[in-house]
């Protein structure tokens, strides 16, 4: 059984679907509590996820403890090892890969369609909360793109895939999220009307997952 190290950044924002993929698939995942101190202290991990957060990936309001994620993961791609970053992971990857992350003018949340480039699909919605976003990384492969800002999703080579948007996200997770943040938060509350929306995102999750894993699973 392959094993991949999961890094967390909040309570509310666990693996979700990933987890679900994951399960299927005999697929193995470690969670780590980076805004604990957690890190994998090894690197005998077939790959890494990255997931969100509510944090700064750079400037002086990033946290010491992302600091030293940033370092870790920068030892993680010297290993050349397979990384899927999500949202604030994909902000951290790309700023690892030398690509500018800072503010975006258009503050994303909620449903929000985003256009898929390739074999990929025509389209989708998925669900969005930043205030960041990342330029894509030299080399990269651009692959969703979005009305507020371009840069939804990219990958270098089959093993770096960096998303801006958050399919692994599950009902569960936004109310946890929704709790937590309350009026802050501009998520719509899960409901039987957005069931086909979950279905949809996490369908083209899985199959992202499938080909990202083709680097890795062997």
């Amino acid at each position: 059984m392959k094993t991949i190290a999961c890094i967390q950044h909040l309570a509310e924002e666990g693996p979700g679907a990933l987890a679900d993929w994951a399960l299927q698939r005999d697929v193995a995942i470690e969670v780590f509590r980076a805004d604990l101190g957690q890190l994998p202290t090894h690197g005998g991990y077939a790959a890494y996820v990255l997931l969100g957060g509510p944090f700064d990936a750079v400037g002086a309001a990033c946290p010491p403890w992302l600091e030293q994620e940033k370092a870790w993961l920068g030892g993680v791609l010297r290993q050349a090892k397979p990384v899927l970053g999500i949202c604030l992971g994909g902000q951290l990857l790309a700023d690892r890969l030398g690509a500018r992350v800072a503010p975006i003018d258009q503050p994303e949340g909620g449903w929000c369609k985003v256009e898929l480039i390739g074999d990929a699909g025509p389209s989708l919605e998925v669900l969005q909360w930043h205030e960041w976003g990342f330029a894509l990384p030299a080399g990269a492969r651009h692959l969703a793109r979005g009305a507020d800002w371009a840069n939804q999703g990219y990958a270098v080579g089959e093993a770096l895939i960096g998303l801006q948007f958050h399919p692994e996200w599950t009902p569960q997770i936004v109310s946890a999220l929704n709790r937590r943040f309350a009026a802050e938060s501009p998520l719509p509350m899960p409901s039987a009307a957005d069931e086909a929306r979950y279905a949809r995102v996490h369908g083209w999750f899985f199959e992202l997952l499938e080909r990202w894993a083709g680097s890795w699973s062997k």
